[in-house]
């Protein structure tokens, strides 16, 4: 059975976090905030692939993921010319941008 209006018998929680997971989340704000010196020290005591690997780990908590989207468009019955890319190698003060010519 579908939601019907005037339904009382789930109304769900309000939104907004609990609070326990503000607690939690406020909780473990001090504890980085009063160690943040120890950490510093900690990480750069490490070789720098590892130091790598723990800043990479580090900022999944601060920069959101991408989410991978995958089309679902087809290029059955496009008619598309084939076209092969180039590999080059360049540093980036030798790349510059060349108008496109028709051949």
């Amino acid at each position: 059975m579908g939601f019907e209006k005037g339904n009382q018998h789930a109304k769900g929680r309000k939104r907004g976090q609990g609070k326990a997971t503000s607690a939690i989340k406020k909780a473990f704000q001090t504890l980085i905030e009063n160690n943040i010196g120890g950490l510093q020290e900690d990480i750069s005591q490490l070789k720098p692939i590892d130091r790598l690997k723990i800043l990479i780990e580090l900022s999944t908590f601060i920069v959101p993921r991408l989410k991978a989207i995958e089309s679902k468009h087809s290029l059955t019955g496009v008619n598309m010319k084939p076209f092969a890319i180039q590999e080059i190698y360049t540093t980036p003060k030798e790349i510059e941008i060349q108008p496109h010519t028709k051949k």
